[in-house]
């Protein structure tokens, strides 16, 4: 798996594997989330919104990156 992010871009992600594969109804792959969140303009509402606790143990961010320091 590959992913790039531009942390200064409302939107952008480049991911190479399947993440539609990982989403359901009531919880949709973050990948996915996040990018028709940012098409509807209301990206940061739902970064504010959703906090699900397994990203925020594991370093996992709302698109699916992790937010761990290297």
């Amino acid at each position: 798996m590959e992913i790039i992010e531009l942390k200064d871009h409302p939107f952008f992600v480049g991911i190479q594997y399947h993440p539609e594969y990982l989403s359901r109804v009531l919880k949709p792959s973050p990948c996915f989330l996040g990018f028709v969140a940012a098409s509807a303009g209301c990206l940061d509402e739902v970064l504010k919104e959703v906090k699900t606790p397994s990203a925020q143990s594991s370093g996992e961010g709302i698109n699916g990156t992790n937010q761990a320091s290297f």
